[in-house]
């Protein structure tokens, strides 16, 4: 379920979570976990949304430790995280075990990618979902100072 609309505003940043992804068991099912900073310098206006497309449907999502909701139908899901933001963050994608491309290409649950190779780096891409922080808020211009 998507928790709530993302801006009309185009956003004024981009931070696209691709590598880093993490296999790790889970009781409910295969999760992929990531760790990511706090985007630096964010003004008291700016708020931090936490998208993801083409997740499997009912795929869950927690950011640190929080129960964020699942997945639409479609696969989507976004939600503003600001207050959720610590210095280091912990996101986790838990895939329903009933999903196919839970481990993509990379074979079966108990073989995960290598840390630190480049099958690590792009285990989200084999997984099939993509995800990114999108920045919104309005930031003034030097002009303006």
């Amino acid at each position: 379920m998507m928790k709530g609309s993302l801006p009309l505003s185009t956003p004024c940043h981009v931070i696209h979570l691709r590598g880093h992804w993490r296999h790790i068991g889970h009781s409910n099912g295969i999760c992929w976990e990531r760790m990511f900073g706090r985007p630096m310098r964010l003004d008291a206006q700016e708020r931090v949304w936490l998208v993801a497309s083409h997740l499997p449907p009912g795929a869950h999502v927690q950011v640190n430790e929080h129960d964020a909701g699942r997945a639409d139908d479609d696969g989507d899901w976004a939600m503003d995280v600001t207050a959720w933001l610590q210095v280091r963050n912990r996101l986790r994608i838990i895939l329903p075990k009933t999903t196919d491309t839970a481990v993509g290409e990379y074979g079966d649950e108990s073989r995960p990618p290598r840390p630190g190779t480049s099958q690590e780096s792009d285990v989200s891409r084999a997984a099939g979902f993509l995800v990114a922080l999108y920045i919104y808020g309005a930031k003034p211009d030097s002009s303006s100072l």
